[in-house]
């Protein structure tokens, strides 16, 4: 198969007009069945001339089913192949000016559009569990009490999460297709017995199957103020719908990795604010708080503290979430449910202020609580004012990049060494038996060669590191049938 090239610089619009030259009847299957083969973290880099990837095929399914016309001829493989490849030749607008604001804000379209689809797909499944139905809240919730699973989804979260990976689990065998009949099959008695085909289809129709008609009403407005050759990073329908109905006979599941998005616990942060709003959001930032807490207690010889309360100038306040203390180390953990915007996802002109609004009341409260330790104010004496103090912002999304040196200059200075800290870093950071982590943490933040690396960087196969299963995601993991 040759290579289909481009001699210059590709636009966004050559892309659209290259996608649209196949009716989409004729070129979703063709996404699919590339998405199904290359859905694994990395297995991309497998696929012809290392086109196929999951970012990419999303982008070409959307413009398909956004602009298609099925007034147009067939589509092969090397067709799509082509459409990757212009998806491939897009060159960063901005990067011709060649400054650090410019780069930074590159950075983050790269990460942000291309690291969610290393995510550990175990992980994501568990800790929607282990978050939504196995942590206790520390205060009374709003909207997430009672049967509230069922107002929002119509089943329990682990059917809800089971159905979504029967879909993905069955994609690479079926070219990304699926037909709901099969269900009724007696290949398929043992998961009728797990979870009934009614809440099979139920859960399907109702949270991840849509026609091409509802995609393109999810599809978002032009933003003119947008580079045209950014506008690929902006949400995609298919994040919330990943399973396209009436293309032809089958279901189509185009990029399968997104099915796991959908039931992330930032997916259904997203599913819940969209019912709930603010009461939703406000309940789920509780819960983290605490599901934070529970990975702490984890960890070996550290004793991890609750939120102390105290007084200042009459005000009733509280310190950071959690206060771990190890024995020549005090780690001052702050929660925060926040997820990263649009803005910083596409890395807009908006970026730097969403990143400063989302994340700088964190930093605030890290400074605070080390100071009142210094001071030894009467509700922290329990706390060794000497020991060194490290710094850490728990987020329940990954912010990529953010602990690079462009990014962190953004935040509050702070006297201690504090870096961001995604929820799936901190699952495995707890996990670590061969040192303190605490000393680990210690000597992460103090070596210069490692100012830009982020937790997840020390913890990779090779480390050295010797690390046990994380308790909390087993027990969750194991709920699925």
């Amino acid at each position: 198969m040759a290579l289909y090239r481009y001699d210059r610089r590709v636009h966004y619009d050559e892309l659209v007009q290259r996608v649209r030259r196949h009716a989409p009847s004729s070129l979703l299957p063709l996404v699919a069945k590339a998405g199904s083969t290359y859905m694994e973290p990395s297995s991309w880099l497998r696929s012809p001339y290392q086109k196929f990837t999951p970012w990419a095929l999303a982008e070409i399914a959307r413009i398909s089913i956004h602009l298609g016309n099925e007034n147009r001829k067939p589509a092969a493989d090397s067709d799509l192949l082509e459409c990757c490849t212009a998806y491939a030749g897009i060159a960063d607008p901005e990067l011709g000016e060649k400054t650090l604001d410019v780069f930074a804000k590159f950075m983050l379209r790269m990460a942000f559009q291309q690291l969610d689809y290393n995510s550990l797909v175990r992980h994501e499944l568990a800790r929607s569990i282990a978050l939504f139905g196995q942590t206790k809240p520390t205060k009374a919730l709003q909207v997430i009490r009672g049967d509230w699973w069922h107002h929002l989804l119509g089943c329990t979260v682990t059917e809800y999460i089971a159905v979504a990976f029967l879909f993905y689990a069955g994609a690479p065998n079926t070219a990304g297709t699926f037909d709901l009949d099969w269900i009724d099959q007696s290949s398929f008695a043992e998961i009728r017995d797990q979870i009934p085909a009614a809440t099979i289809r139920m859960v399907a129709f109702k949270h991840f199957i849509a026609t091409q008609d509802a995609l393109k009403a999810l599809q978002p407005a032009p933003d003119y103020d947008l580079h045209r050759d950014l506008w690929r990073y902006r949400f995609n329908p298919l994040e919330a719908r990943p399973i396209i109905a009436g293309v032809n006979e089958r279901l189509l599941i185009p990029v399968p990795p997104l099915l796991v998005r959908k039931v992330s616990s930032i997916g259904l942060y997203h599913t819940g604010r969209e019912k709930w709003g603010d009461p939703f959001t406000q309940d789920l930032g509780d819960l983290f708080e605490a599901y934070v807490g529970n990975q702490l207690k984890l960890l070996e010889s550290a004793t991890v503290l609750r939120s102390i309360g105290y007084t200042y100038k009459k005000n009733r306040l509280e310190s950071v979430d959690w206060i771990v203390l190890f024995e020549n180390v005090t780690l001052l953990v702050e929660v925060k449910s926040t997820r990263p915007t649009e803005a910083v996802r596409v890395g807009s002109d908006r970026a730097v202020e969403d990143l400063k609004g989302r994340l700088k009341k964190a930093v605030n409260q890290i400074n605070t609580t080390a100071e009142l330790i210094a001071n030894q104010h009467p509700a922290f004496t329990q706390i060794e004012p000497d020991r060194p103090i490290v710094g850490l912002v728990v987020t329940m999304e990954q912010f990529h990049v953010i602990n690079a040196s462009p990014y962190r200059a953004l935040l509050p200075s702070s006297p201690h060494p504090i870096r961001m800290c995604s929820a799936s870093e901190l699952e495995h950071l707890v996990t670590v038996t061969s040192r303190s982590v605490g000393e680990l943490l210690q000597e992460f933040v103090a070596d210069q060669e490692r100012q830009d690396w982020s937790i997840g960087s020390i913890l990779e196969p090779g480390s050295g590191l010797i690390m046990r299963r994380n308790k909390i995601l087993d027990q969750a993991f194991a709920e699925l049938p």
